[in-house]
């Protein structure tokens, strides 16, 4: 009976027009080369083949049994094929297939560029080495120059896309990163002026300078008209004012305005005064009282921007201001200070001003006052006042004698009758009190005790409502 199997027939591999398809000589097994996403399909048509089977790098693929096969991976790939009988061909010869990966573009953000910078170069690279080309989506703002540089035209914002310059076997992507090109900063500076008083109102400026235009720009390229605003448009009295630059615009440049000053000065000879003086009443630590003060403009010409500075002393609590007749009062609480401002003081005018305060502590308080103008003042000597107040305060004497000759015979506290709210206790040498006394005036005379020391407390009520304690020793000789 004759062999089935000594019958062998001839099997070769062909490979599907794919795109991409090489082979590296003649002598070479056929090399598939794919893109990622893609496949090829290998066939193997046998005449009279009743089955097949089909091995990537020599290992079995379960299920590959028909005459083609489709793969989208890298691998060595042969089949062998069987007759009718069962018998297996020869491996036909391999055929590689080469999974080609993407090449893929790396374009970082761009930072921000400001109008009037230098060209500067992108650096954008793929992953395969190719070349890189770029465009711009709007070449009115910025331009390719060079290959990869970008030269800035104007401010704006563009697309700048990063693109294979050369088509590969297997497309890459390209990338758009934003570009934003900033407005350059243009400083419109008004120059200041000065004028002397005239009555008549002032307009515009001492005119104005513009820095920051890059090389090739100048106000031609600026919109709209240069105008003059602040409070120095019409002034008329002598005094500061500001002038404000206002009314340009540019596509191509942030306009920051700095203002400038009119000085309006008046050259003329007054004379002010000044005279400070505080309450006449009785004052006791923590109690209140006034100052007055008292501006004369002893000319026949008026005085501008008359000004009085008063610095507190630490003594002194500053309270309020009583509304003055002219001219507002400021003050600063960590120097102590407040001023008293009279934009205008005519001939001969009268104006006063109250203030109220706290004593902090007792004794004499000093505190001096100043006055001064824009004007020349032709004497200095009544610009100054300066004022005492003798803050009263509690003296305790250490010693009293009730003997009865009238002479000290009562243990008495000067300055006491100015506390309505007062306490005093007397204590022995033990503690114990001896003799307690609400609203004291001076009565307690030792009645009963012997010569020796005692201690006492004593507590007033200022005016603000807070209590002041003494604490000390009398003797008592009799």
């Amino acid at each position: 009976m004759k062999n089935r199997c000594a019958v062998f027939f001839l099997l070769f591999l062909m490979i599907s027009g794919l795109p991409g398809i090489t082979r590296n000589g003649m002598d070479s097994h056929p090399v598939v080369k794919i893109c990622e996403g893609e496949a090829a399909t290998l066939r193997a048509p046998v005449p009279g083949a009743s089955g097949y089977q089909w091995f990537k790098n020599g290992e079995i693929i379960p299920g590959a049994t028909s005459d083609n096969y489709l793969t989208g991976t890298s691998g060595l790939y042969t089949v062998t094929a069987f007759n009718l009988e069962g018998c297996a061909s020869e491996l036909s010869d391999p055929v590689e297939v080469i999974l080609l990966p993407t090449p893929v573009i790396t374009f970082n953000p761009l930072p921000d560029k400001t109008y009037g910078d230098p060209n500067f170069k992108l650096n954008a690279t793929a992953s395969d080495g190719s070349e890189i080309k770029y465009s711009i989506d709007d070449p009115a703002i910025a331009r390719i120059v060079n290959g990869n540089e970008v030269q800035i035209l104007k401010a704006g914002k563009v697309n700048i896309t990063a693109d294979f310059k050369t088509p590969a076997q297997c497309p890459g992507v390209s990338v758009v990163q934003p570009q934003v090109i900033k407005k350059k900063l243009l400083i419109v500076k008004a120059i200041g002026d000065q004028k002397e008083y005239d009555q008549r109102p002032y307009q515009g400026s001492g005119g104005r300078n513009i820095i920051g235009f890059i090389p090739g720009d100048d106000e031609s390229g600026l919109q709209g008209n240069l105008v003059y605003l602040g409070s120095a448009q019409g002034a008329v009295e002598e005094g500061k004012y500001e002038i404000i630059p206002r009314g340009l615009s540019s596509d191509n440049y942030e306009i920051i305005y700095v203002p400038a000053e009119l000085v309006i000065v008046r050259y003329s000879v007054v004379d002010i005064a000044v005279v400070k003086k505080s309450e006449t009443k009785p004052v006791t630590r923590d109690g209140e009282f006034e100052y007055l003060f008292t501006v004369t403009n002893k000319t026949s010409d008026f005085a501008s921007n008359v000004v009085l500075t008063d610095e507190l002393p630490a003594e002194l609590e500053y309270l309020e201001a009583i509304m003055p007749h002219a001219g507002r009062v400021e003050y600063d609480k960590p120097t102590n200070v407040f001023k008293w401002m009279i934009p205008k003081l005519d001939s001969s005018q009268v104006l006063e001003l109250r203030i109220r305060v706290r004593a902090l502590t007792d004794g004499n308080i000093t505190n001096t006052a100043r006055v001064s103008s824009v004007d020349t003042d032709a004497d200095l000597s009544n610009n100054i006042s300066t004022d005492i107040k003798e803050i009263i305060s509690v003296q305790i004497p250490n010693v009293f004698s009730p003997n009865g000759d009238g002479k000290n015979d009562s243990f008495v506290i000067p300055g006491l009758e100015l506390f309505a709210e007062n306490e005093l206790v007397i204590l022995n040498r033990w503690g114990s009190h001896i003799y307690e006394k609400t609203g004291y005036l001076n009565q307690w005379t030792g009645e009963g005790l012997n010569e020796g020391t005692y201690f006492y407390v004593l507590k007033v009520k200022g005016n603000s409502g807070k209590w002041q304690v003494y604490k000390g020793y009398v003797t008592l000789l009799r």
